[in-house]
């Protein structure tokens, strides 16, 4: 038998002792090169909306925008023959406590940053170093961020900052390093994530804990090879079924109009004959998650269920569960994320940007055995809306119970929508009618192109959005024709 290739991993950095510590670290079975970084990171740091004061979140962002800004060029200049790779941006910093805020000390620091810093490290006599990585397929869409820490317990005061790190280990207590991951823990009570400080291990062997200022471990390593692997393989099944269907609530009210049937026979004749209604029509995130179900049977996916607030209902949201690797994969393409998520154990992801909104993934009770994953999107001016696990389901079960599903979301709802994605999760035309207010709004991406009522929308040709329609390559007499029957249904 032949041996597995091994796997490659890119990092851009022009600091050449990085690859030199982390190949101290590297698993046998992946390879790491460095190559040149093609980000300015003064640049980054003067335009981050981020600011020191938010100190792990500083980092974060820091290491993500440095990978976005490499991933873009390393496209533009990517030869067609050239193989995809996994590319990798991190960045560290130094963090201290003022006035109960943890702030964030970069090489670019002031005089008085350091001085500040210097204050609080010796007054807590303890030094800690939080370092990210953030990383994805060159030619992929994901970015996803790690972030580990190093806590080193001072024996005696530091003079100055910056200093040399490879002094660390004659200024550390007896108890030596305490190393470990930042996490983002679930409270289910008040829907939100906790930063924390998860502690691996603690030890005294220096080449052990030195990756942990950078974000650079073993762990971290690992769990990209998995998850990355996984992602190359299974996220274009996923971006296919976003992009063929629309995200459509609106159509379960325009067809029930004729269909001359109860609710509940109405909506068990969709879910029976769900295959050539999604192909036609799409659906919510329940046919979505059935219709990805079948094209990943062999997965052998779970439904995990979620309460939405809007509508507010026990069974609003749905997504599918895969485990596999070791780790845990969330495929969500009811909110069009056109990649799984992949959960662990041990390494929780920072907030990640997917189809236009902010979202965090873990899991919550911690205490238990199976563990469910919780969502929370993060909106502008800092609203949150949580999606916490409810209960996994298998998909048989999930099917016989969505009939029921669909019923008891009919009167709740009062946006009703047909949202057509790309691949890339992000959308393209979106259609929203509000029972409440009787407007229908029409957005081209960003742009409002039409807000009023359905009536006016449908008799006045120049409120037309055909020209967008096959632009975009949308069904434009399908979307008229379910607008239509929409005014008679509320007719």
């Amino acid at each position: 038998m032949s041996e597995k290739p091994l796997f490659g991993l890119r990092l851009a950095t022009g600091n050449s002792r990085k690859l030199e510590q982390a190949q101290k670290t590297l698993p046998k079975d992946i390879t790491l090169s460095v190559i040149k970084p093609l980000f300015n990171e003064d640049e980054i740091k003067d335009r981050l909306d981020v600011p020191l004061t938010r100190g792990i979140e500083y980092v974060g962002a820091l290491s993500r925008e440095k990978f976005l800004v490499q991933r873009k060029k390393e496209k533009e200049s990517a030869k067609k023959e050239e193989d995809d790779f996994t590319l990798i941006c991190s960045d560290s910093v130094v963090l201290f406590e003022k006035d109960g805020r943890q702030i964030a000390l970069n090489r670019n620091a002031t005089d008085k940053q350091k001085a500040e810093a210097i204050t609080a490290i010796n007054r807590d006599k303890e030094i800690t170093f939080v370092g990210a990585t953030t990383f994805g397929w060159r030619d992929g869409i994901s970015a996803l961020t790690i972030a580990t820490y190093l806590k080193v317990p001072l024996k005696s005061e530091i003079k100055a900052l910056p200093f040399e790190i490879d002094n660390l280990p004659n200024m550390v207590t007896k108890e030596g390093f305490e190393i470990g991951f930042i996490d983002f823990e679930m409270d289910r009570k008040k829907g939100e994530f906790k930063l924390k400080f998860k502690r691996k291990d603690e030890t005294k062997d220096f080449d052990r804990a030195r990756p942990f200022i950078s974000g650079n471990a073993s762990e971290v390593w690992a769990f990209i090879k998995s998850t990355s692997l996984f992602e190359k393989k299974h996220s274009c099944v996923l971006q296919e079924v976003i992009e063929e269907s629309p995200f459509n609530t609106l159509v379960f009210y325009a067809n029930y109009s004729s269909s001359g049937q109860s609710l509940k026979d109405f909506y068990t004749a969709l879910v029976n004959d769900r295959h050539d209604f999604f192909s036609q029509y799409g659906g919510n995130c329940s046919f979505f998650s059935l219709e990805l179900a079948d094209r990943l049977h062999s997965l052998n996916p779970q439904v995990v269920i979620y309460p939405s607030l809007r509508p507010e209902d026990k069974n609003g949201h749905s997504s599918l569960l895969v485990n596999k690797e070791g780790y845990r994969f969330v495929f969500d393409p009811g909110l069009s994320i056109p990649f799984p998520i992949p959960l662990s154990e041990d390494i929780s992801l920072f907030p990640f940007y997917s189809s236009g909104k902010w979202i965090l993934a873990g899991v919550g009770d911690l205490d238990k055995k199976d563990r469910i994953p919780d969502l929370i999107i993060l909106r502008k001016k800092g609203k949150k809306v949580p999606l916490i696990g409810r209960r996994v389901s298998s998909v048989d079960e999930f099917r016989e119970k969505m009939p029921e599903i669909l019923q008891g979301l009919h009167e709740k709802r009062d946006h009703i929508k047909m949202d057509f994605h790309n691949g890339s999760g992000m959308k393209v035309l979106g259609i929203a009618y509000s029972r409440k207010s009787k407007k229908l709004e029409i957005k081209s991406e960003k742009e409002i192109i039409f807000n009023g009522s359905l009536g006016d929308f449908l008799s006045d040709s120049s409120f037309t959005i055909k020209g967008i329609c096959d632009q975009k390559n949308l069904p434009y007499d399908v979307i008229i024709e379910q607008l239509q029957s929409l005014l008679l249904y509320l007719e």
